[in-house]
C-alpha cells in the first residue's frame, strides 16, 4: 500500500461516527425516552429476547409499560447533564420468566439511554468494591508509573478472568507501546511490542476520554439495529458514548478477529484532555464483562489515572532533587570571580551531566563558547539561531531536530537532540545542549504497511517486525526542562548580583576622586544606574514568571469545584502579575532610553512622521491626528524623535475622557532647536501633576480604570534630555486638554 492510499485511510478511520452507530451489541437492549415524558423514542431489535417485549409496540408508549412504575420513576429523577448515570450498580427488574436483568441509565440530550442486560448476583464477598480493594491495596507498592501498571495488570487479570491483560502507552507520535503484561492460556505474550497509531484512531481515543471502560463479548457478533418511533419529532441519531451496549467499529472487530482475539475490555488512563495509555484485557473465547467487572475496571482505571500524575511528578522531583546538587555546584562557580563565560567553562561537566547532555553551546553577550560534544561551531550556530525563532523566548525541546528542521541535517550525528534554554529575555543570551543521535531496534507487533488496494480494512499481518530507528536522541524528561529553568533563575541572580556590586563599586570611586574627575565619574556612575535597572529587571522578573505559572496551576487544580469569588481572586492575581510584567517591560526600556549611540541623522519630514505614527498607533475611530502643514523638515535622529512623539500622542489617546478627540502637532524652529507643541482636548493635567508626570512609574488615572506603566513621560524627558531639549506642560488656553511643549536639538549638517 502507498503512502498516499495509507493516509487516506486513517483519515476515513478517524472520520467515522463511532458514537452514533445506530445499533448495540446483542448481549443486552436498549430503550430510549424523551427527558421529559419518559415516553419511549426507540427500542433495540432484540427487545423480545431480552425483555419480553415488542420491540415496535413499546415504541411511544410511558417507559412503566414496559420496566415497571418504580425503575421509571427512578430515571426521572436523573440531572440534565449528559452522560449522568444512575451509579454504579444500577437498578434491577424481573423480565417475563423471572429473569433479573440489570439496568443502567445515561443521560444524552433530551434522552435518556437505558441498557438492560441479563444479571447474576454475585457473591457476597466478591462485590464490586471488594475485587477492586485487592487490586488498590497492591498500588501501594507502587513507586513509578511502571510499576504500577505492572501491578495492575496482574490485579485485573486474576480478578477479570481475561487470557491476557496489558497496559499500554502512547507515545508523542500516537503510536503505542505495550509496557506490562500478564498472559496466560492461548493468547501469546506481546510484551514490549509497539503498535502503530493507526490501531487506535483518534476518535477512538477521545472516546476513552468520556467513557473510561469499553467491552466486546464477542467479536463475532452481528450488531443489533436501534429502531425509532417514526412519530418521534427529532430523528437525530442518539449519541451512545455512555452505552455499555454501544456497538463498536466493523474495522475494530475485524481487527479483533484478525489478531486472534474474541473478547476485550478495555480501560482508559488519563485525565479530560490527555490519553496516557490504556489497560487492555483479551481473550481468546467470546466473554461477558457484566456490570460488576466493569465497575471494577471503571474503579481501577479513574484511580491508576490519579496515580499517574502524582507518580509521574514525584518521579520528576526525585530527579530534579537528585540533580539539585550539581546545580549548587554550577551556581558557585558563577559567584565566583572571573566573567561568566570563565564560569561555565570551569563549571563543563555539571553542566552537562545536569541535564544528561554530551555538549553544549553558550551565548552571552554574543560571545559563543562550545563546551563537550557539539556539532561543528557553524552548524550549531544555526541550529542556536533557528530555535531562538522557534521558541520565541520560551524553551525547547526536541529529541529528532534533522526531521523537524531538513537544514539542520549536517547536526544530527552530535545533535539529534536539543535543548534550548533562554537566559535574558530581550536579548540573544542561550545555553543549548545537545544529545547525540541514538541509534536503536524497536519490535513492531505487525506491519501495518502491508494491505491490499480497496476499501479502508485493519491490517492482517500481526508477526513480529524489527525496525532501526535513526535520526533521534534520548528523549528529554520533565526533570531536564524542570532543572533547566532552575538555572536560568540561578543566573539571573548571577546577572543582577554582578550589576549591583558594579554599580556600588562605581558610586564608591566617584566619592574618592577629585574634582576634574568627577564629571567623566558621574557619567560612569550613570551608565552603571541604567545597567542596574536593567538587571534589576530581569532580579524580579525570574520570581515574577514563578507566581504566574503558579496563579495558573492553582487555576487549572481548582477549575471544577471553584466558587465564583475564587475564581474572581485568582483572575485579579493573574491581573496583577501581568501588570508588574508590564512595569518591568517599562523598565527596560527606560533603562535604555537616551542611548543612541552611532545613529543616523537625516532630514526628517514631520508630516510624514506624524502620518506614519497615526497610521502604528491606529487609534480609536473618534480619534483625529492632525500635523500642522507646511512645517519645515529638521536634521536629526529619527528614531528618538518618534518615540517622543509615538508616546505623547498615544498618551493623549489613552488618557481622554472622551470616545472622540483632536491631537494636534505643530513645531517652529529657532536658533538652531525645534519646538514641538502636541496639544489635545482631553481633561487636561492640573498644574500641581505637571511636574510629577514625568516620573517613573507614575500615574494620574488608577491603572484598574487604564492600563498603563507609568513609563512612558519618564522615557520621553529622556530622550528630550538626551538630545539637548527641555519639556514642559501647558494648559490648552480657553479649550480642555493640555499641551506638551518639548525642544529638540537640530544636528549640524
Amino acid at each position: 500500500m502507498t503512502g498516499a492510499q495509507a493516509t487516506a485511510d486513517l483519515l476515513l478511520c478517524e472520520c467515522e461516527p463511532i458514537h452514533i452507530p445506530g445499533a448495540i451489541q446483542p448481549n443486552g437492549a436498549m430503550l430510549v425516552v424523551h427527558a421529559e415524558s419518559l415516553c419511549i423514542t426507540h427500542a433495540s431489535a432484540n427487545l423480545q429476547s431480552i425483555l419480553g417485549c415488542e420491540p415496535l409496540l413499546q415504541l411511544g408508549q410511558p417507559l412503566a409499560v414496559a420496566i415497571g412504575a418504580a425503575q421509571a420513576q427512578a430515571l426521572a429523577q436523573l440531572t440534565d447533564r449528559d452522560g449522568t448515570s444512575l451509579g454504579l450498580n444500577g437498578m434491577q427488574c424481573v423480565a417475563q420468566g423471572g429473569r433479573v436483568l440489570h439496568l443502567q441509565a445515561h443521560r444524552t440530550g433530551h434522552s435518556i439511554c437505558i441498557d438492560i442486560e441479563p444479571y447474576e448476583r454475585p457473591d457476597p464477598n466478591a462485590s464490586p468494591i471488594t475485587l477492586a480493594r485487592s487490586i488498590l491495596e497492591t498500588f501501594r507498592q507502587a513507586e513509578s508509573p511502571q510499576a504500577m501498571c505492572e501491578l495492575a495488570v496482574r490485579g485485573l487479570r486474576r480478578t477479570t478472568g481475561y487470557d491476557r491483560v496489558m497496559a499500554y502507552r502512547f507515545a508523542e507520535d500516537g503510536h503505542g507501546e505495550v509496557i506490562a503484561e500478564d498472559c496466560a492460556g492461548p493468547l501469546e505474550p506481546v510484551l514490549g511490542l509497539h503498535y502503530p497509531a493507526s490501531d487506535i484512531p483518534a476518535q477512538a481515543r477521545r472516546h476513552y476520554l468520556r467513557q473510561r471502560v469499553g467491552t466486546v463479548a464477542d467479536s463475532a457478533y452481528v450488531p443489533v439495529a436501534l429502531l425509532g418511533d417514526p412519530e418521534c419529532a427529532d430523528r437525530a441519531p442518539i449519541d451512545l458514548t455512555h452505552s455499555a451496549l454501544r456497538s463498536v467499529s466493523p474495522l475494530h472487530r475485524q481487527y479483533m478477529r484478525n489478531m486472534g482475539t474474541a473478547a476485550s475490555l478495555t480501560v482508559g488512563l488519563g485525565g479530560s484532555e490527555h490519553l496516557w495509555g490504556m489497560f487492555v484485557c483479551h481473550h481468546a473465547t467470546p466473554r461477558m464483562a457484566g456490570p460488576d467487572v466493569r465497575a471494577v475496571a471503571d474503579i481501577i482505571g479513574t484511580v491508576a489515572s490519579l496515580l499517574l500524575v502524582s507518580l509521574g511528578r514525584a518521579e520528576n522531583e526525585a530527579a530534579r532533587r537528585e540533580r539539585g546538587e550539581v546545580l549548587r555546584q554550577i551556581i558557585d562557580r558563577l559567584a565566583a570571580p572571573g566573567t561568566l563565560h570563565d564560569a561555565f567553562a570551569t563549571a563543563q561537566a555539571e553542566l552537562l551531566d545536569m541535564v544528561g547532555a554530551t555538549g553544549a553551546l553558550v551565548c552571552l553577550g554574543g560571545v559563543l563558547r562550545a563546551h563537550g560534544r557539539t556539532p561543528g561551531l557553524d552548524q550549531a550556530r544555526r541550529a542556536l539561531a533557528t530555535l531562538q525563532i522557534t521558541g520565541n523566548g520560551e524553551i525547547v525541546a526536541m529529541d529528532d531536530l534533522g526531521f523537524r528542521f531538513p537544514a539542520l541535517t549536517p547536526c544530527v550525528a552530535d545533535g539529534s537532540g536539543v535543548l534550548l534554554l533562554p537566559l535574558t529575555p530581550g536579548t540573544d543570551d542561550a545555553i543549548l545542549w545537545f544529545r547525540p543521535e541514538l541509534e536503536r531496534t524497536i519490535l513492531w507487533g505487525g506491519d501495518d504497511t502491508k494491505a491490499t488496494a480497496g476499501p479502508p480494512s485493519p491490517r492482517t499481518c500481526f508477526a513480529t517486525r524489527k525496525q532501526t530507528i535513526t535520526g533521534r536522541a534520548a528523549p528529554w524528561s520533565q526533570a531536564d526542562l524542570a532543572i533547566a529553568g532552575d538555572l536560568r533563575v540561578a543566573v539571573e541572580a548571577q546577572v543582577a548580583q554582578r550589576a549591583r556590586a558594579e554599580l556600588s563599586a562605581l558610586q564608591n570611586a566617584s566619592q574618592d576622586f577629585g574634582q576634574p574627575n568627577r564629571q567623566r565619574e558621574l557619567e560612569r556612575s550613570n551608565a552603571a544606574l541604567e545597567e542596574f535597572a536593567y538587571a534589576a529587571s530581569h532580579d524580579l522578573k525570574a520570581p515574577l514568571r514563578a507566581i504566574g505559572h503558579l496563579a495558573e496551576w492553582i487555576a487549572e487544580d481548582l477549575a471544577p469545584a471553584a466558587s465564583p469569588d475564587t475564581r474572581e481572586n485568582l483572575g485579579l492575581l493573574q491581573g496583577r502579575v501581568d501588570r508588574l510584567q508590564l512595569l518591568l517591560d517599562g523598565l527596560l526600556t527606560y533603562s535604555r532610553a537616551g542611548r543612541e549611540g552611532g545613529s543616523v541623522f537625516e532630514d526628517i519630514d514631520i508630516e510624514d512622521l506624524v502620518r506614519g505614527i497615526s497610521a502604528d498607533l491606529a487609534p480609536p475611530p473618534g480619534f483625529v491626528i492632525i500635523c500642522e502643514a507646511g512645517l519645515p523638515p529638521i536634521f536629526a535622529c529619527r528614531v528618538p524623535l518618534a518615540i517622543v512623539l509615538t508616546n505623547l500622542i498615544a498618551n493623549a489617546v489613552l488618557h481622554h475622557d472622551r470616545a472622540a478627540g483632536n491631537i494636534h502637532v505643530s513645531m517652529r524652529l529657532a536658533d538652531g532647536m525645534a519646538e514641538f507643541r502636541v496639544s489635545d482636548d482631553g481633561p487636561g493635567i492640573p498644574a500641581r501633576f505637571r511636574e510629577r508626570i514625568f516620573q517613573i512609574f507614575q500615574t494620574l488615572a488608577s491603572r484598574d480604570h487604564r492600563e498603563a506603566s507609568g513609563v512612558g513621560l519618564a522615557i520621553v524627558r529622556k530622550h528630550v534630555l538626551a538630545n539637548g531639549g527641555t519639556i514642559r506642560v501647558e494648559n490648552a488656553g480657553p479649550r480642555r486638554g493640555a499641551v506638551f511643549v518639548f525642544t529638540w536639538t537640530e544636528a549640524v549638517r
